[in-house]
């Protein structure tokens, strides 16, 4: 599994914003930027705080200053931009999603280096949560730069607004103020149902008893099994749906490539004679 950063909203209740394989977003920082603290983990039960809290509201409206001034650099491609930005807006401004806080964990990020994970989020705390206006500036710099190079995949890395999700790898969805948050990967066994309808499933060849084979993407070790013509990504179920990201088969959850069924994917192989039985 990829090491993620993961963002949170937070009152009384935890919900699901974005997670992002291997870095740490601009989008991320700038959420998080507005009367920001130090905080301990809601998902490792770490010594030490190594996550951040940031005021909800000055945060959106920190990063929709950011972005209407990005609109107006000439940088990005003027209609990609803005349907990136509605759809930031149309997720950020739901009453779901809207909380008292956001809460960014980094956790795992630190964990790709030998330092200690306390120091690296008290380093990351002050060198660009607490300086986000100069983080701002130097990255407006860089993105000038990566359009120069024409490394357009790299620019959206960069700025992060296109990972926006309610369902993360850590769920909290039925943690409140009562009850205490214990973070569980979501969808540990996002197949069980199939699983099961599968062991009661005989082979038609020989009447054996069957398993799965290949549920989980490649890429990102999710449950996915559909594969994009673009990227290669597997994304997608037998549902036609992600089961992680619930969007549906027609549009690659990575890059927004077309979709197309790779039936090898979804095979029963009978454990009797190793034969297949399609789904």
């Amino acid at each position: 599994m990829a090491n993620r950063s993961y963002l949170y909203s937070i009152n009384n209740s935890i919900r699901g914003i974005s997670e992002c394989d291997f870095k740490i977003p601009l989008s991320y920082k700038i959420l998080v930027s507005q009367d920001a603290r130090i905080v301990d983990s809601i998902i490792w039960e770490y010594s030490d705080p190594i996550a951040i809290k940031g005021d909800y509201v000055k945060g959106r409206k920190k990063l929709y200053d950011f972005l209407d001034r990005l609109a107006r650099e000439d940088i990005f491609d003027d209609i990609k931009l803005a349907q990136a930005i509605a759809k930031t807006t149309v997720f950020l401004n739901s009453k779901e999603n809207e909380k008292d806080l956001f809460h960014l964990e980094n956790g795992e990020i630190y964990e790709m280096t030998d330092e200690d994970s306390l120091g690296q989020n008290r380093a990351f705390f002050e060198d660009e949560i607490l300086r986000i206006d100069d983080v701002i500036l130097d990255a407006i710099a860089q993105l000038h730069m990566l359009k120069r190079e024409t490394s357009i995949e790299n620019m959206w890395n960069l700025i992060g607004i296109g990972y926006w999700s309610n369902v993360l790898f850590y769920d909290f969805s039925e943690a409140t103020e009562d009850k205490p948050a214990v973070a569980e990967p979501v969808n540990a066994d996002p197949y069980a149902k199939e699983k099961e309808a599968a062991e009661k499933s005989e082979c038609r060849y020989c009447g054996g008893k069957l398993r799965i084979k290949n549920w989980e993407c490649k890429t990102c070790g999710k449950g996915n099994l559909m594969v994009c013509n673009k990227c290669g990504g597997e994304i997608g179920s037998l549902s036609n749906k992600c089961k992680v990201c619930k969007k549906s088969v027609d549009e690659c959850f990575y890059c927004g490539g077309k979709m197309k069924m790779d039936f090898k994917l979804t095979d029963f192989l009978c454990q009797s004679c190793g034969r297949i039985r399609k789904y």
